[in-house]
């Protein structure tokens, strides 16, 4: 074949530091569960870590870490009786955001 016994039955070890590597990667992403690889490097780098974007990288989709997503807002929904486009005003400047909205809509639509 070419290949040498010892070549071909390598198997790669494992570094001593990723063990705690992997730990504290948990440990910072469940203290910040909106930072991503990046930006744990970082911290990581702060504490003293010596680790480049790749391997965190590489420990980060091994471990199946995720930067939680966030929520949308939910948006009221239905028709309010107080709807400024359902009252109109009954004197001169009651509210002035009714004035503004009238402005805004006789410009905007034809």
């Amino acid at each position: 074949m070419g290949f040498s016994r010892t070549s071909f039955r390598y198997r790669r070890r494992e570094k001593s530091d990723e063990a705690c590597l992997r730990k504290r990667l948990h440990e910072l992403a469940r203290q910040r569960p909106r930072f991503g690889y990046r930006q744990m490097t970082r911290l990581l780098r702060l504490e003293g870590f010596q680790v480049s974007f790749k391997r965190v990288y590489r420990i980060w989709k091994a471990e199946g870490l995720k930067v939680r997503q966030k929520r949308k807002k939910k948006r009221a929904q239905g028709n309010s009786k107080n709807a400024c486009h359902r009252l109109r005003a009954e004197r001169i400047n009651p509210i002035w955001s009714w004035d503004f909205i009238s402005i805004v809509r006789r410009v905007v639509t034809p």
